[in-house]
């Protein structure tokens, strides 16, 4: 992954985060620093959320995983690729986004522990690709799920910079 999260320990001076971002997008890496250390801190939190949202929505009996899934690859997957939460809310507008969220929040899951969906599937040894089952389906052969999943990642990854550069090249 190109993403190195940079946690900033109490007594880490500025000049040392420099440095360390200096030398890691020297290294061709995206640099993301965080000011202090916070439990999973930027992606982990960020992931959660609306793995929790999924959780919930289809304890509900609204949704399928693989709903949920197809949404999210259809939609928030390509914008997520140049531009993330901040930026979608200013193209958005921040007065839809304030009334939205506003109507929207109070339905959202606050659920402060694991899915019992999930649980239930991690007790039956259900645990996704490496067992060879998990909320989406079957993987007959785990090797080759994580091979097309890696591949797949890499390309996506590979198309990106190769529009950033092009988009960079012409400025």
């Amino acid at each position: 992954m190109p993403l190195v999260e940079v946690v900033r320990g109490p007594e880490t001076s500025d000049k040392t985060v420099q440095s360390i971002r200096s030398f890691l997008e020297g290294s061709s890496k995206t640099v993301a620093v965080l000011n202090e250390v916070i439990p999973g801190f930027i992606i982990n939190r960020f992931t959660a959320a609306p793995s929790r949202e999924a959780c919930s929505m289809v304890e509900a009996g609204y949704v399928s995983f693989e709903d949920v899934d197809k949404a999210i690859v259809a939609t928030y997957g390509p914008r997520f690729t140049f531009e993330g939460p901040c930026r979608l809310g200013d193209f958005v507008g921040l007065d839809v986004c304030a009334y939205v969220f506003n109507n929207l929040f109070p339905t959202l899951s606050n659920a402060s522990s694991v899915s019992p969906l999930i649980l239930k599937d991690v007790q039956k040894g259900k645990l996704g690709v490496k067992s060879g089952e998990g909320l989406c389906g079957s993987y007959a052969d785990p090797a080759a799920a994580y091979q097309d999943r890696d591949t797949r990642l890499i390309r996506t990854i590979k198309a990106i910079r190769d529009i950033d550069a092009s988009e960079q090249g012409a400025n």
